[in-house]
């Protein structure tokens, strides 16, 4: 029941990733359900799988990570197979060929990647110190 920015603050999540989630959140709280699918679509359902790819590519730490890297290879199979394309036709169905609602979700869509990409520079600024 507690409000999600009071509650980032009250877990002291990193600052990096309360923004992130703020952010998200501001999208389904504010913008219309166009551009909410078009942010799920493009900026989780589509992104991720590559995303996922690329940290099963990592070298190090093979038997530490092997139950990670199974679940990593389970989401990438549901998202790249399944999901992706649920997602974009759903997408289809809310936008059709109404221009104007494309061009909300490509906003919307700039905004859910530029807090992505604003958390993992963050999370890889991190990791460099450490």
């Amino acid at each position: 029941g507690t409000p999600v920015r009071e509650a980032l603050k009250l877990a002291e999540a990193p600052p990096a990733a309360a923004d992130f989630v703020a952010e998200t959140w501001g999208i389904i709280e504010s913008s219309p359900l166009h551009c909410q699918a078009a942010a799920f679509a493009f900026g989780r359902e589509d992104l991720i799988p590559e995303m996922f790819d690329r940290v099963l590519r990592i070298e190090g730490s093979q038997d530490q990570l092997a139950t990670f890297k199974d679940y990593l290879v389970r989401h990438i199979a549901l998202d790249g197979e399944q999901h992706t394309p649920m997602a974009m036709q759903m997408l289809i169905d809310l936008c059709g060929d109404e221009a104007p609602k494309w061009a909300e979700c490509a906003v919307t869509v700039r905004r859910a990647f530029a807090a992505r990409h604003t958390l993992w520079t963050a999370v890889a600024d991190r990791v460099a110190r450490i």
